[in-house]
Parts: structure tokens; sequence; C-alpha cells
């Protein structure tokens, strides 16, 4: 047993957050405020979950926002794994099977580099 946020006891392995949440997973680079810069290799709460007492689960998770984490086997698991949970599909022992082929993730990556602009265009001349 582990314990949540609030104290409560809660079964292992839970969503698999354990593995995402040292500061080695999180990647400095991914810190850009001014703020953050100030915290480099902290442990960071990046996915949580909740049982209502009346019932019912939720999940979130933050870490998202940089497109080539989701090769990180842990990010998928605990993803996969949250979502499970969260339906109350049990997971399996060891956690969800979470198979990646990196030629799928690289095809849904999209160039997000500003296009060169065009110069304008001079007066009284067609476009």
């Amino acid at each position: 047993m582990s314990r949540a946020m609030d104290g409560r006891e809660c079964p292992q392995p839970r969503c698999g957050w354990e593995s995402l949440l040292d500061g080695d997973s999180v990647p400095d680079k991914s810190r850009t405020s001014a703020d953050a810069k100030k915290h480099l290799g902290r442990k960071e709460i990046i996915a949580w979950s909740f049982e209502r007492p009346a019932g019912g689960r939720g999940f979130g998770f933050t870490g998202a926002d940089l497109h080539k984490s989701w090769s990180y086997e842990s990010q998928r698991k605990l993803v996969v794994n949250g979502i499970l949970w969260t339906a109350g599909i049990a997971i399996p022992e060891g956690g969800a099977r979470v198979d990646f082929n990196e030629a799928v993730l690289d095809q849904s990556l999209d160039d997000k580099r500003a296009a060169a602009k065009k110069p304008p265009a001079e007066p009284g001349k067609a476009k």
C-alpha cells in the first residue's frame, strides 16, 4: 500500500504513477518559465487520481506537452493505466501493455516552425 496525497492508503500499482514522479523524468528543458528555472531537478506531480467516496473515479495528467514524451514507455503506461483505472477495468500485473512504433509517432508530428514571411508587394505591381 502507498499513500495518496490526502493520506489515504491506496493499492499499488494504482496507475503506474510512481515511475513519472521523480525529478529525472521531468525534462529540465521543458521548464521554461522563470519560476520553473529556479527549481531544476525538483520532483513534480504530473498525474493524479481520485476515487470519490460515493463512487466514480477521475484521473488527471499534465505531461502531454512534449510530443516526444509519448516515446517513453512510462508515460504511455501511466496514461493507459489511468484510463483503465478510471473506467473500472482491472489493470494487469505490471501495467497495461503499451507497444510503440516510432514511425507512427513521427508521422503524427506537425512541423511547428514558423513559415518564412513573404516580402510585401511593391505598390502598383500585380500580385
